[in-house]
């Protein structure tokens, strides 16, 4: 059984190889490394990075920065593996990251997508290690599962997509999938956070499960090109953006019931714009603060306004005049 790692890159030639490494020192024999190189400042190029074996490396190049999602897309493309999986530039994989991915589909042939668990590292892994824990427990348990659960392969129910709405863990944002399985799941769309559209297609097309072993390491360095508080903002807009698609899927729109989870979702996105705007300082967003409203009002919702009211009519209020 083939495996394809796409690797997207741009821009982080050291980092890029050790990501390779992590690919080189599998204990699982069977697989290929697909490099995009989503268009560097300095191309990639494979001699370079001194290669055990170049002849397992397929070197891919966008003309123009794509972003992840375009990038992931062409190393699809470009993959002959009966499994595809994805690696970023700046994480790395277990040593039995792949004999792992490998045994799960061995003994499930009706699995389709294995969703597979991090283990943060680097500056910034012990908050993420919490948040991604406590996002974890949350999602087993509205499916049912025991949260407790650490190792081995949790088979998944059907109401994934139903528990996903409310939070995607990074655990669920890292996957290995049949590369027959992609042509009813589709390609990866948007840009940024956007990609994240793609594991709730995953979620309710697929047959899925989870690995509970920690075996993809996740960098956390601060290496990121936005400030933290860049990529909360941009991940609430992207959730908006996201909900607002998820109501045109064919499986959402024939369901009352996953339109109506759909809708609270993004009403509950909408909230949490408002809340960040005010907590930012920023101009109150009125209009997705009534649109958060739709669903139902909330003590939340009374304490904010009250809130965003007494900063608008401090900010306006006349300065006193000193006689």
């Amino acid at each position: 059984m083939l495996i394809s790692v796409v690797i997207p890159t741009h821009n982080r030639h050291v980092l890029l190889r050790e990501a390779i490494a992590s690919v080189e020192s599998q204990s699982y024999a069977k697989w290929e490394v697909i490099v995009v190189d989503d268009a560097s400042d300095r191309p990639v190029v494979l001699d370079e990075l001194e290669l055990i074996d170049a002849n397992r490396f397929l070197l891919r190049r966008n003309g123009e920065a794509l972003g992840p999602s375009g990038a992931r897309n062409a190393g699809i493309e470009a993959a002959s593996g009966d499994l595809v999986t994805f690696l970023d530039d700046d994480d790395l994989l277990t040593h039995d990251a792949l004999e792992s991915i490998a045994g799960a589909f061995r003994e499930r042939d009706d699995l389709e997508c294995l969703f597979i668990n991090v283990d943060p590292f680097g500056k910034w892994s012990e908050g993420t290690l919490a948040n991604q824990e406590n996002a974890l427990r949350r999602v087993l348990g509205g499916l049912s599962l025991d949260p407790r659960t650490t190792k081995g392969v949790l088979p998944l129910p059907g109401n994934l997509f139903d528990v996903l709405l409310d939070g995607l863990p990074m655990a669920f944002q890292r996957m290995t999938i049949r590369r027959a399985a992609l042509s009813k799941v589709g390609n990866y769309t948007g840009q940024g956070f956007e990609d994240i559209e793609f594991y709730f297609r995953v979620a309710l097309r697929c047959r899925c499960a989870f690995l509970a072993d920690a075996v993809y390491r996740l960098r956390c360095d601060g290496q990121s090109f936005f400030s933290r508080a860049d990529a909360k903002a941009r991940l609430i807009d992207a959730s908006i953006r996201i909900r607002k698609g998820l109501l045109g899927l064919p499986e959402v729109s024939v369901s009352r019931d996953r339109q109506r989870r759909v809708r609270r979702t993004l009403a509950d996105a909408r909230f949490d714009r408002a809340y960040y705007a005010y907590k930012a300082g920023k101009e109150f967003p009125w209009r997705d603060y009534w649109a958060s409203c739709a669903t139902g009002v909330t003590w939340a919702h009374a304490s904010i306004l009250i809130k965003a009211l007494a900063s608008s009519v401090s900010r306006n209020k006349p300065a006193a005049r000193h006689l």
